[in-house]
């Protein structure tokens, strides 16, 4: 997650997509397959696919909530893993 200059945050995911009129996110493609992640000094490539199978075994109402969890923790630089 980055700061932009007009102060919100942003993942940069590597995703292609677009916000409808009606509010919802739309991906339509990708830059990339994987997120690169460093932790503890080792850099490790996070596939956007294995996120992507990790978070269907979820029941739909509890995603929400898992992202507003990992977000809050990004924000406050809470040093944890991610958890799905």
């Amino acid at each position: 997650i980055r700061r932009h200059d007009d102060g919100l945050l942003w993942v940069h995911s590597g995703d292609l997509g677009f916000i409808s009129d009606n509010g919802f996110i739309h991906i339509s493609g990708r830059l990339k397959r994987y997120m690169l992640c460093i932790a503890n000094g080792l850099h490790k490539k996070i596939f956007s696919l294995d996120i992507e199978k990790e978070l269907a075994k979820i029941p739909n109402e509890n995603v929400r909530k898992i992202a507003r969890e990992n977000i809050d923790a990004m924000k406050n630089n809470n040093k944890r893993d991610f958890r799905f």
